[in-house]
């Protein structure tokens, strides 16, 4: 990750730690940019303009997270995204299970930061929203009714070589799409228009 602002002559990477690590997704949350990596890790990062107001330096938050780190069963892929949830208060992350044995995407967990020493993922009680998930474009909303069962959108945008082979796709499938209940957890329902794959971007939202 690296940043910029106007006056600087070049892009100032961010600090990676002692053994770099490939971000499956990212996201910004409660002033800090976040991102997880393919085994559950967070490292957080926060610019901040130097006393003559053009230098730049990047402050670095290497979470020691304990628990729920999932094995894949053969042949499946674990994605995962960040977001914050609806009311900005909590860092969500969600898993998704892809097994082309059984037809691509089949299931979802949705998990809550919980600070502390050490600091943890949190099973999260989804209720009262819709997550739009996809890469760095992640975004919860208010349903309006909290005790409604939470919902999950989901776009084909997970491949074999993880979110870092995205450009050496040949072309971009966007036939694993859909919908997600939190209270069927065993249920994916087909309610995105159906296109062919594309040969120039895969899919993302579009939020405005």
């Amino acid at each position: 990750m690296a940043f910029w602002r106007p006056g600087m002559d070049c892009w100032l990477s961010a600090q990676v730690g002692p053994t770099p690590r490939n971000a499956q997704d990212l996201t910004y949350h409660d002033g800090w940019f976040c991102a997880v990596d393919s085994d559950d890790g967070l490292v957080s990062y926060k610019p901040e303009i130097g006393p003559d107001g053009s230098s730049l330096t990047i402050r670095h938050h290497d979470y020691k997270l304990d628990g729920h780190r999932t094995q894949a069963a053969l042949g499946e892929i674990v994605s995962r995204y960040l977001l914050p949830s609806a009311s900005g208060a909590d860092l969500l992350m969600v898993k998704r299970y892809v097994a082309p044995a059984k037809g691509g995407t089949w299931k979802f967990q949705v998990y809550r930061l919980q600070e502390g020493q050490p600091a943890s993922w949190g099973l999260y009680q989804m209720t009262g929203q819709v997550l739009f998930v996809g890469r760095a474009c992640s975004k919860a909303f208010d349903m309006g009714h909290a005790g409604s069962p939470g919902y999950i959108y989901f776009l084909d945008d997970v491949y074999p070589g993880g979110p870092h082979s995205v450009l050496q796709q040949n072309e971009y499938p966007c036939a694993d799409t859909g919908g997600w209940r939190y209270s069927v957890p065993g249920e994916i329902e087909d309610c995105l228009p159906w296109a062919p794959p594309s040969d120039t971007s895969p899919c993302i939202w579009y939020h405005h």
